[in-house]
């Protein structure tokens, strides 16, 4: 389902910045595999990369 919602705002150089450092990240701990980002920005849950906070990879049950 596609949401109407109005473009995002640009990005600023250095949200540009910061994008590419967590995308980078993402792929560094989960590969090219994408999929859920693009899900919870198309259900609306998130506007893109520039919502993701921090990228980490949990290992056997170490959660916080």
């Amino acid at each position: 389902m596609k949401l109407n919602r109005p473009p995002p705002r640009p990005l600023s150089e250095q949200e540009k910045i910061e994008v590419a450092r967590k995308r980078a990240e993402w792929i560094a701990a989960f590969g090219e595999d994408d999929d859920m980002v693009r899900r919870l920005y198309e259900a609306g849950l998130i506007e893109g990369w520039r919502s993701i906070v921090k990228v980490e990879r949990i290992e056997n049950g170490d959660h916080q």
